[in-house]
């Protein structure tokens, strides 16, 4: 998601950057992984009890104004295809606040060079299909 706001930055002129859309967006997810940070240390039920009062606001907060600024936001612009991106994605990137022992994002697997085909292929691989007599 950061990344298609980062090139619509990226491909605005210096002098606008501060002022558009990418930019503010970027500002939201910057304050969101800069919350969920603070939690990494707690256990699951403690990070799931702090995303509640500190991040989820948050990222409702980023959903509400994405909602509102995509109407108004050049259609298939590098912005508009990052809060695109964010509305259809919208039910599968807060999946993390309803569980803490899911994380915020798949960065920890992609930079380990994991996809998600590789990530439940691995536990197909992984699993024991014998087939086991019940009592």
């Amino acid at each position: 998601m950061r990344r298609r706001f980062d090139e619509a930055l990226k491909a605005t002129p210096k002098d606008k950057q501060k002022s558009c859309t990418a930019n503010k967006a970027l500002k939201m997810i910057q304050a969101i992984y800069r919350e969920e940070k603070k939690l990494s240390d707690l256990s699951p039920a403690e990070r799931y009890e702090h995303r509640q009062f500190t991040v989820k606001p948050l990222v409702e907060a980023y959903f509400a104004w994405v909602h509102k600024v995509e109407p108004n936001v050049l259609a298939n612009s590098k912005t508009h295809k990052g809060l695109q991106y964010s509305i259809n994605q919208e039910q599968y990137l807060k999946v993390f606040l309803e569980d803490g022992e899911v994380p915020m994002d798949n960065n920890l697997a992609l930079s380990e060079g994991i996809t998600y085909p590789q990530l439940f292929l691995g536990s197909l691989i992984n699993a024991d299909f014998t087939e086991k007599s019940c009592a």
